[in-house]
């Protein structure tokens, strides 16, 4: 009977995935980890979206303390079913921080590119198949471009209209409400709008209030650490080439 309910259980993870769009989700078995070359994805993630709830050591204790019953297997309740499963993956994978993570992605319903990201690979370093390997070369062929509205590229800047201005404006304000970073970013991208000339130190605060108002974004947060970094090491803010780093992030996304 739970060779029976260990199948419904694998079918059951398969549709359990969310935001990947047309993607196919990745293939999922309660099968110990099988040696392999595939690489040690990266949890190095420093900003998790508004309402990611972790897993706790308690959580985990439960978890590993969970019983099996024998009637478990005719039961409707998706919750049960899915407490079931992350038993079963954390007793066959071990508490590692990849199990963690892989059990905190199914439990939360909020992700971001980057994060999505690291599900894939956690996914194929879990569970080492050509099915899951495909999974992870469609999310990077499917992430998100990044727009940039101070995106210097040749010395030109890429320009919205003043509707998409006003739009964005209006989202900012029901957002965070009348805060002097939404500000900063509307008056920023109106200059660049308008072919204004710019200063270094604009564009500074620009990251500084941009990362406020959106840290989910890697890129926020990368393009603001380059210019701290600048500033610790007594460097001109002119310094940081902001091409490089994007360049950099897009390369590290492939690999």
């Amino acid at each position: 009977m739970k060779t029976v309910f260990s199948l419904l259980i694998c079918l059951f993870s398969l549709s359990f995935f969310f935001g990947c769009g047309e993607t196919d989700p990745p293939a999922e078995t309660i099968v110990p980890r099988q040696s392999s070359m595939v690489p040690i994805p990266s949890l190095d993630i420093k900003y998790y979206p508004t309402g990611w709830v972790r897993l706790t050591d308690s959580d985990v204790e439960e978890l590993l303390t969970f019983k099996f019953r024998d009637d478990l297997w005719q039961t409707k309740d998706p919750e049960l079913l899915e407490k079931y499963f992350e038993a079963e993956v954390l007793k066959t994978h071990g508490d590692t921080p990849h199990v963690r993570f892989y059990i905190e992605y199914r439990r939360n319903k909020v992700s971001t590119p980057e994060i999505g990201l690291a599900f894939a690979r956690t996914v194929y370093f879990l569970w080492p198949n050509e099915h899951n390997k495909k999974f992870v070369d469609e999310v990077i062929k499917n992430l998100p471009e990044y727009e940039d509205h101070a995106d210097f590229e040749g010395g030109r800047t890429k320009k919205g209209t003043i509707e998409d201005l006003k739009e964005r404006h209006v989202a900012l304000l029901e957002k965070h409400g009348d805060i002097p970073e939404v500000q900063i970013v509307i008056d920023f991208e109106m200059k660049v709008r308008d072919n204004q000339p710019l200063t270094i130190d604009e564009l500074f605060a620009y990251r500084q209030a941009l990362f406020k108002l959106e840290p989910d974004r890697i890129l926020n947060r990368l393009f603001l650490e380059a210019y701290l970094q600048a500033k610790a090491n007594g460097q001109p803010l002119e310094s940081v080439d902001e091409r490089k780093i994007l360049e950099e992030w897009r390369k590290d996304q492939e690999e």
